[in-house]
């Protein structure tokens, strides 16, 4: 057996991705000669080392050739959105690194700086020195205060420094968490900054930021709770500094709604004030109430037994005209809560006639993914509504191509008198 056929089957066998080696790629090379002739095509030296990132961990060639094409971008087209990518970063201490941040490090200390430039820095930075991606996202802040994109980085990092991760990956994902952390002069340094901050956009991306992936970390070291808490007192705080402003009632509604999610004792009580301040919300402006799926409101008039707020929340979406990625979306959820109200005010007949039309979508965006929600599905078994509820599977199944595995075994789960664990499902 030749070698390249051997090495093929290796591959085979342990169920490895297969490519040539680097110098024997067509592809690369065929790219490889048309960059020498077009230094300025960023798309083509963008594929470049996009191919390069991916064969990296195959071929120690690549990662020197990919930096080498990267330091060419730094200097001479530093502002491109390509370099917000995570193939446009260095995971690992090195030569290569060193390089790069030199070329970084030159570019954000010219006077003529722009947002788009030290962004690109500051992702380079980040998995490595976050504090000093968090001060290059400052730095872009002042620069363009009105960009939000720029103001949810800058939230995030801020809540991964809290919350005690001590360093991140090339997708910006923390790699390790160290509890100690939490209570380090730095963290506490971050949480009296933000306490002090009237810089309300801010506040509520660190709220999002610790209700996302920095919960996550929280989670896994035991401190939710305290950074629930104080993600709180950051929403309260808002409010207070203006009380007029409906979004901050809103953010306060989704995040005792968020809570609810996964808790036991105190869910009832969490979604009677995830209400009031939904209901608070929608006296300063009415619109609140009828927000585009994914809003929690109708799904709290529900749960808290306000039935007409529900029913009316939900008709109005279903009434508005949306694009089409937001329009299955609204079909969907809109017809669920429809069928639930149905359900809690005694007509099975309606419910089912609902469940059936929240399935009848294209699944566009998380529908397809994700998957359907569950909950009214749920609710219709523990009514004895087996019948309608293999239907809505079987419809589902139009459009969850993601795993219609699941819907297989849910099935044949209720068809032999079983109520599925649906998990997630009953959330999203």
């Amino acid at each position: 057996m030749s070698p390249k056929k051997a090495r093929l089957s290796l591959v085979v066998l342990l169920g490895l991705p297969f490519c040539e080696p680097l110098n024997g790629s067509p592809q690369v090379s065929q790219w490889e000669t048309e960059i020498a002739k077009q230094p300025d095509n960023i798309a083509l030296r963008s594929n470049l080392i996009r191919e390069y990132f991916r064969l990296s961990r195959q071929d120690p060639g690549a990662e020197k050739a990919r930096v080498g094409h990267i330091l060419w971008l730094v200097a001479h087209r530093p502002e491109i959105p390509f370099l917000a990518e995570p193939a446009a970063t260095v995971g690992r201490q090195g030569d290569e690194y060193a390089t790069l941040e030199k070329a970084w490090l030159a570019q954000v200390n010219k006077a003529d700086v722009t947002a788009p430039v030290l962004v690109n820095a500051a992702n380079f930075f980040r998995p490595l020195a976050p504090a000093h991606s968090i001060e290059l996202l400052k730095r872009a802040r002042a620069l363009e205060p009105g960009n939000p994109i720029w103001t949810m980085m800058l939230g995030e990092m801020y809540a991964f420094q809290i919350v005690g991760v001590p360093a991140l990956n090339q997708n910006g994902l923390p790699v390790s968490v160290d509890g100690s952390k939490v209570d380090s002069g730095l963290a506490e340094k971050t949480k009296g900054m933000l306490l002090a901050s009237g810089d309300s956009e801010l506040l509520a991306a660190v709220v999002a930021g610790l209700q996302g992936r920095a919960g996550i970390v929280a989670s896994m070291t035991k401190r939710r709770g305290e950074m629930d808490a104080f993600a709180e007192e950051l929403l309260k705080r808002m409010l207070t500094a203006e009380p007029q402003n409906p979004k901050w009632h809103t953010g306060l509604a989704q995040f005792y709604a968020h809570q609810a999610e996964s808790a036991t004792s105190q869910h009832a009580a969490l979604m009677r004030k995830a209400m009031k301040e939904f209901d608070a919300a929608a006296a300063l402006d009415p619109a609140i109430a009828s927000a585009l799926p994914p809003s929690r409101y109708a799904r709290i008039a529900v749960e808290t037994g306000e039935l007409d707020k529900a029913q009316l929340s939900a008709e109005r979406c279903l009434a508005k005209s949306v694009s089409p990625g937001f329009r299955d979306t609204a079909i969907h959820e809109c017809n669920l809560i429809l069928g639930r109200v149905a359900l809690r005010r005694g007509d099975l007949k309606r419910a089912g006639d609902y469940l059936l039309a929240a399935s009848k979508v294209d699944g566009k965006g998380s529908l397809s993914s994700f998957g359907p929600n569950m909950m009214l599905a749920s609710e219709l078994l523990a009514k004895g509504q087996r019948d309608i509820v293999l239907e809505y599977f079987r419809l589902c199944g139009n459009f969850w191509s993601y795993d219609r595995g699941q819907l297989a075994r849910w099935t044949e789960q209720v068809k032999s008198g079983e109520t599925p664990q649906f998990g997630a499902n009953l959330v999203y």
